[in-house]
């Protein structure tokens, strides 16, 4: 069990254009958690404490650079922690500024992200990402089968942004409501058994968004549809992807699993909005027995 006691976000506290091709702005956002495991017989408590700078510069019509930094102090009062950095990243700092030491999961600590920091070039109407930059590849509100770089779990509050993975990144136009997007994510020190490429293929039929995605990562490959639309007045979306344990290296069927999200929102009136999402995950074992038990 876990809940917010309070949220707070001050998008833009420092928002303002330096010239009429750079802007410099940034956001603080506070929040305290309490949390239940059920691992753990007590409650826990986080504060989590995040300051994020974000720069866009744009030297001329055809080229782009974005940088994002921030800096989290915060006080964990469990053994939780924080999470690990994203495994699709060729380099990165360390992203724990204090303690000096080994953290161990409690206290008060202050960790950075380099978030942001990639190059986009535009050559006609390809444009041609380098850099650190996020990269989502599904529609689903909640959980999304398709994102394999940078996941959110289920219970993750902080969703404002995507985790940035480094890749090179090609974006190809298809008429007006179409498009090719296809990247190389680059893994921790450049090891190609780390690193991942992806395809999806995005077009518009039936006043439809429709979205096929191809692969390959850590040696699987996974095979992805992603369809967004409307039904009378709801809107609808449908994802789905089914992943090939191990075939590009060891491959072993029993090991494939199939995951799907599909859900619905729909507005009452400009005030009272509505969704629900239905997810299933395949991957794992149905036998107790077979997961290790926590100590």
């Amino acid at each position: 069990m876990k809940f917010a006691v309070s949220t707070v976000i001050l998008f833009l506290l420092f928002s303002f254009p330096v010239s009429a091709s750079v802007s410099f702005n940034g956001y603080l956002k506070s929040f305290f958690l309490f949390n239940n495991y059920p691992e753990t017989p007590d409650f826990t408590i986080a504060n989590i404490n995040t300051a994020r700078a974000r720069l866009f510069w744009e030297p001329a019509n055809d080229f782009a650079l974005n940088a994002a930094y921030a800096v989290s102090p915060s006080y964990i009062s469990d053994s939780q922690g924080f999470g690990a950095a994203s495994p699709y990243r060729c380099v990165d700092f360390n992203n724990q500024l204090y303690p000096l030491h080994a953290y161990s999961g409690s206290g008060f600590v202050i960790m950075q992200n380099l978030d942001r920091m990639n190059f986009v070039y535009r050559a006609g109407s390809l444009d041609l990402g380098v850099g650190r930059q996020p990269v989502a590849l599904g529609s689903a509100r909640v959980i999304n089968p398709t994102d394999i770089f940078t996941p959110f779990s289920y219970q993750e509050l902080n969703k404002e942004e995507r985790t940035g993975v480094d890749a090179v990144r090609l974006t190809i136009p298809l008429g007006q409501l179409g498009e090719i997007d296809s990247g190389y994510v680059i893994g921790e020190k450049f090891e190609e058994s780390l690193s991942a490429l992806y395809i999806k293929v995005k077009f518009n039929k039936w006043d439809t968004d429709w979205s096929v995605i191809l692969a390959g990562f850590m040696d699987n490959m996974m095979l992805g549809l992603d369809v967004a639309g409307s039904l009378l007045d709801a809107g609808i979306w449908l994802e789905t992807a089914y992943v090939f344990s191990g075939i590009l290296k060891r491959y072993n069927s029993d090991n494939n699993y199939f995951r799907i999200s599909a859900g619905f929102d729909y507005s009452f009136t400009g005030n009272l909005y509505f969704f629900a999402e239905y997810h299933f995950n395949g991957a794992g074992s149905t036998h107790f027995g077979n997961y290790r038990m926590l100590p």
